[in-house]
């Protein structure tokens, strides 16, 4: 039997396998593949017309891994459909994410896995160290310091357009220098504190019949709440210190009305109204001087000079409400071996006390940390060793450790101020840093520090230059590194001696004596910060 009828049309197969048609040969032979022709191309993922190309002419070749469109418009891979059409988005499997400012993988956005999206606008580190702003590289690397835009300066202790300078331009007096008292009368020896909303300002001044003590509260603008009347005197009354509890204000200060200096206490709201009579604390037979406040948290810590056997430091655990005192005790011993004025600050568990000492043949400048109850933690220890004369220190407590200032002569130069840091344990931490010149007749402390919480350190001064002696407000970093340039904050036309600080949580208020003459001196007050 032929296997097929000459000259007739039939199908065959073809070069690339499919089913073909051709024409029977004279042999009656079925087509040759090379004599098959091939049939149009189907959807079956085969070469169907013999080009060498599955399924073309369709989108792609039914079952083939094919490149296609992610949910993210990214290229992806995915197999053809049995319709020879393109895998849906969803069916589309997303690449590995490349540095390319576009999402690739469908996952997290564009450029996730690398530290930026390439070109998008960035926060980065400054060359001094604030946050800026810059161009994602094209690696999506952050920019470097040096391609790093500084942002405008704030307010906020630090040089944040790296200019070199901190709060340049914005740290200043924010209020004009405020007489708070002795216009006509003579004015001396302000004490300072800050509680919730308003400073405390106390002072000794003489009316004509003696010193009396007085109090006066101001806002943040320096203007008056309340008090400004004598709370007790005329007895040669003498502002010693002002502690916040939380609720109100005491004030420590001498009163000689039973002949010598004692130690007395008064309660003061923070509208400048006594909230009680004044508390006679304690009787030293010969007298006390510079009696400081500390409020512990359960009751105020009175320290004092005592005269009674020798010049001693004294410390009183005293009520907070009665002001009666529960105990007192000697925290130095020697006579003779304390002078000058003191300073206390407390911790959260002791005090640290620094004063000067001439135990050594010089005076030099003392430490010790001691308990409510007067109970040595860290014993005298001297924290200056070069020193010819140590006369006066204020000291302030960080959370972490005591920073030191006073004044005194180096080897019998220049009298000037300085700043140390000093360990809870009682080491010094580096070395003193020197402040400025100081003025020789300032009564009270020539160098006062306070620290501005979680900021840095504030230091103000009584400065001699010019022929004039001026307050100076300097701040500092906790490792005593000069934050910005000093601030004067008396006008310079006359003697400013005795400043005191007080951070109210954005700004310091400083008080001070000004000597406008010798029969007349003022309590002035101001504010020195960031508008």
């Amino acid at each position: 039997m032929d296997s097929c009828p000459q000259g007739s049309e039939v199908e065959c197969t073809t070069t690339c396998g499919s089913t073909g048609t051709g024409t029977c040969d004279s042999s009656c032979n079925l087509p040759a593949p090379s004599e098959c022709t091939p049939p149009d191309e189907t959807c079956n993922g085969l070469d169907d017309d013999c080009d060498d190309v599955l399924d073309n002419g369709f989108d792609c070749a039914a079952g083939a891994e094919v490149a296609c469109t992610t949910t993210c418009g990214s290229t992806g891979t995915g197999a053809c459909l049995d319709t020879c059409q393109d895998p849906p988005p969803g069916a589309c499997i997303p690449p590995d994410e490349t540095c390319n400012g576009l999402d690739d993988d469908c996952v997290l956005g564009a450029d996730n896995g690398f530290d930026c999206i390439a070109g998008a606008d960035v926060t980065c580190t400054t060359t001094c160290g604030s946050t800026g702003a810059g161009a994602c590289t094209d690696a999506c690397a952050i920019p470097s310091p040096s391609s790093c835009t500084p942002p405008t300066e704030t307010c906020n202790w630090a040089d944040d357009d790296c200019g070199d300078d901190v709060d340049e331009g914005l740290w200043d007096e924010l209020i004009s220098d405020v007489t708070v008292a002795g216009a006509s009368t003579d004015a001396l020896g302000p004490a300072l504190a800050y509680g919730t909303t308003s400073f405390l300002i106390a002072w000794s001044e003489n009316p004509g019949a003696g010193l009396g003590l007085y109090t006066e509260a101001l806002d943040l603008t320096g203007s008056s709440l309340g008090g400004g009347a004598r709370i007790a005197g005329p007895n040669l009354n003498i502002a010693g210190d002002i502690a916040w509890s939380g609720s109100e204000f005491v004030v420590g200060f001498q009163d000689s009305r039973y002949g010598n200096a004692d130690v007395w206490g008064v309660r003061v709201a923070e509208n400048g109204e006594p909230v009680t009579v004044e508390v006679n604390i304690s009787t030293a037979e010969n007298g006390v001087e510079s009696i400081r406040v500390n409020w512990t948290g359960s009751a105020w810590g009175f320290s004092w000079l005592d005269m009674r056997a020798g010049t001693r430091l004294y410390i009183a655990d005293v009520e907070p409400v009665t002001l009666i005192r529960s105990y007192e005790f000697p925290v130095t011993g020697g006579a003779g071996s304390v002078f000058g004025h003191f300073d206390s600050a407390w911790t959260g568990s002791s005090f640290g006390i620094c004063w000067g000492d001439d135990r050594a043949g010089s005076r030099q400048l003392y430490f010790k940390t001691v308990s409510r109850m007067g109970v040595d933690v860290v014993t005298d220890t001297a924290i200056t060793t070069v020193f010819d004369e140590v006369y006066t220190c204020s000291i302030a407590w960080t959370g972490s450790e005591f920073v030191v200032g006073w004044a005194g002569r180096k080897l019998a130069g220049l009298r000037a101020g300085y700043v140390m840091r000093v360990s809870e344990g009682g080491s010094v931490v580096g070395t003193d840093v020197f402040v400025d010149q100081v003025a020789s007749s300032s009564p009270g402390r020539p160098v006062w520090v306070e620290v501005a919480d979680g900021l840095g350190i504030g230091v103000a001064w009584s400065r001699y230059g010019g022929g004039r002696q001026s307050v100076v407000v300097r701040r500092y970093t906790f490792e005593l590194d000069v934050l910005g340039e000093a601030v004067v904050a008396s006008d310079g036309t006359s003697d400013a001696v005795s400043p005191v600080l007080a951070w109210d949580g954005s700004a310091f208020g400083v008080a001070w004596e000004e000597m406008n003459s010798v029969a007349d001196s003022d309590v002035t007050f101001s504010r020195v910060g960031c508008p």
